[in-house]
């Protein structure tokens, strides 16, 4: 326990200590491990090797529970080229169940996470987009069941905030506009980490990297509806998140008690994002360019199907996203006027 350790308060106390902090480790095995009330993070890993098949060295039958990220990889943590994360049950996170931002490919196996702020973020950065650089990057998610809030959560003592919430509060995980729970948050691919603690977690402070996809296989939601008077969805985009976003393709998806309109939500971009050090005049185009690709079917009920996000939002709308045929109109009338006075 840090930061309330003794009754104390230490407000600009910044170390995010884990119950298990094997991050910086080699030639774990770790099974039947359990972490219950972390102040900050449950298990802080490495991970696995995505390629290795040794059943003696396998993780296996470890859980977190009531931490503020159940599991976390840091920015430079991580196995190099990939890592899995497997065999974990995760829930009752406040802010992450499944937390990573490394520059390795990732793959998150036969894992539970349930009644969590945020299922699962992993986020996956490097090369830089401006280098030219491309690198074949992948979140893969296999044999994974997200639950939203499950029939045993209780509307009272589940919504107890954590007494240290304030302290890490500058660096909070984003809520879902119901209220309520987010399965999966659509992975980005940026060409560098954000910048904790300064900047939030989940926070995205550069272009997208080129070459980057998310693969959904046997994936199962459950329990996404209204409960406690909150409403949860089972994904989501990351609302920090301004550039692209990168392809996501799902197969072998089950859904099980999961309201129609709580399967998507598509954040919409943030208009402070207009402004010259951002996308300039107009809105940033990244919420209006996702892309979920339905390889069989089991998400959309037509195979080969997509979800996609609208690109026409607020067009002729809120004038000061820069959006609509009267800035279409200024543009070429002005462009014209340009056009005369060159030739005169």
């Amino acid at each position: 326990m840090i930061a309330t350790y003794k009754g104390r308060h230490e407000v600009n106390n910044q170390l995010w200590h884990a119950s298990f902090d094997i991050s910086k480790a080699s030639g774990i095995v770790l099974r039947g491990n359990a972490a219950a009330g972390s102040e900050r993070i449950g298990f802080h890993i490495r991970g696995e090797s995505c390629y290795g098949d040794n059943s003696e060295e396998r993780w296996e039958a470890n859980s977190a529970h009531t931490t503020l990220h159940g599991i976390h990889i840091g920015y430079h943590d991580g196995l190099p080229g990939c890592l899995k994360i497997s065999n974990f049950v995760v829930w009752k996170s406040w802010d992450f169940g499944v937390f990573g931002y490394p520059m390795s490919r990732v793959i998150v196996q036969n894992t539970v996470v349930v009644d969590n702020n945020i299922g699962i973020l992993v986020n996956v950065w490097h090369p830089p987009a401006l280098s030219h650089v491309t690198a074949d990057k992948f979140v893969r998610l296999d044999r994974v069941l997200i639950v939203g809030t499950s029939p045993s959560f209780d509307c009272v003592s589940d919504l107890v905030v954590p007494r240290n919430s304030d302290i890490t509060k500058p660096v909070r995980a984003p809520r879902y506009k119901g209220g309520g729970n987010i399965g999966f948050m659509l992975t980005t691919f940026p060409s560098s980490p954000s910048l904790v603690p300064e900047m939030s977690w989940h926070g995205i402070t550069s272009y997208s990297a080129i070459r980057g996809v998310v693969k959904l296989n046997n994936v199962g939601f459950a329990h996404f509806g209204t409960k406690c008077g909150h409403d949860s969805v089972a994904f989501t985009t990351n609302p920090k998140s301004p550039d692209a976003f990168h392809p996501v393709e799902a197969q072998g998806i089950t859904l099980y008690n999961v309201d129609n309109d709580k399967l998507f939500y598509i954040s919409p971009s943030n208009i402070a994002w207009v402004n010259p050090s951002d996308c300039i005049d107009m809105d940033c185009d990244g919420a209006k360019h996702v892309l979920i690709r339905d390889l069989d079917g089991s998400l959309t009920g037509v195979s080969g199907g997509s979800i996609i996000s609208k690109a026409e939002y607020e067009w002729n709308g809120d004038p000061r996203r820069g959006l609509g045929e009267r800035i279409l109109h200024n543009v070429v009338h002005e462009a014209l006027k340009i056009t005369r006075s060159w030739r005169v």
